[in-house]
């Protein structure tokens, strides 16, 4: 009779690197900077969030959007771009945590 081995977890440490927990509340984007270092994450709630890949710290919360987000896009080093269901485009400061600009009807 044959013998067969099912594994159905890998071996190796979890792969996974950070969980993000928002109780009532869900994750709707998300994006990572070109180096890797930050990752922002839109929620249902209209909110981004702005943290440290390597300690899972949030550096920033950017509130301002008034329908859930639906994009988020990293703008060179300095900036980050968040689209909203409310049909703007909001781009952050991502180092002062403030917005820059608003574009509307998008």
């Amino acid at each position: 009779y044959p013998m067969i081995y099912w594994m159905n977890k890998d071996d190796k440490a979890d792969p996974c690197k950070m969980l993000l927990s928002h109780p009532g509340d869900s994750v709707t984007a998300t994006a990572v900077s070109r180096d890797g270092a930050l990752i922002a994450t839109g929620f249902q709630s209209c909110v981004v969030r702005l943290y440290d890949i390597a300690t899972g710290n949030e550096i920033h919360s950017y509130i301002g959007h008034s329908g859930p987000i639906t994009s988020l896009c990293f703008v060179g080093e300095q900036a980050l771009c968040s689209a909203s269901r409310d049909s703007t485009l909001s781009l952050w400061n991502i180092k002062e945590g403030h917005r820059l600009a608003v574009m509307k009807g998008h």
